[in-house]
């Protein structure tokens, strides 16, 4: 719990400091991604959300995400999903060409559950809790409204 609260209090920090840094007019952007998960949770994922330019290299970016099959076992009768909510603060490295690329830290609010039927009863199981979230990638522009993330 400290850590999250630890890595709360840096992005929100970053959030005022880089606000203040810039009074310009900021971009809203809103994405939605299809792909499929590598680390822990497999199988594919979508993801929707918004990011707002808090200065001219940073954004705070918020989304929400659904995992179709998160084990990535296909047992029969077995159903599994998972859901989440996520708050990232995102470096883009400016380039002067359609290449840009970014890192990104924050926190995300997973929930997993999992159910089946046993000798004719419904069994579920359900699981949340806050964990840390980071990545880095390459955003290469198609146009000024459009760009493909990797």
């Amino acid at each position: 719990m400290k850590k999250t609260l630890l890595c709360l209090s840096v992005v929100l920090f970053l959030v005022v400091f880089s606000t203040s840094l810039s009074a310009e007019k900021k971009a809203i952007n809103l994405f939605g991604n299809v792909g499929v998960a590598a680390a822990d949770f497999e199988g594919m994922f979508f993801d929707v959300g918004a990011e707002l330019q808090l200065s001219e290299n940073f954004y705070g970016q918020l989304l929400f995400d659904y995992y179709l099959n998160p084990s990535g076992e296909d047992i029969e009768g077995v159903d599994d999903s998972a859901y989440g909510i996520a708050l990232n603060g995102v470096y883009k490295f400016k380039s002067s060409g359609k290449l840009n690329f970014f890192v990104k830290a924050g926190i995300h609010y997973t929930t997993v559950e999992a159910a089946a039927e046993v000798y004719g009863y419904e069994v579920s199981v359900k699981s949340s809790d806050f964990g840390i979230a980071g990545g880095l990638g390459v955003e290469y522009s198609l146009s000024e409204k459009i760009a493909l993330v990797f």
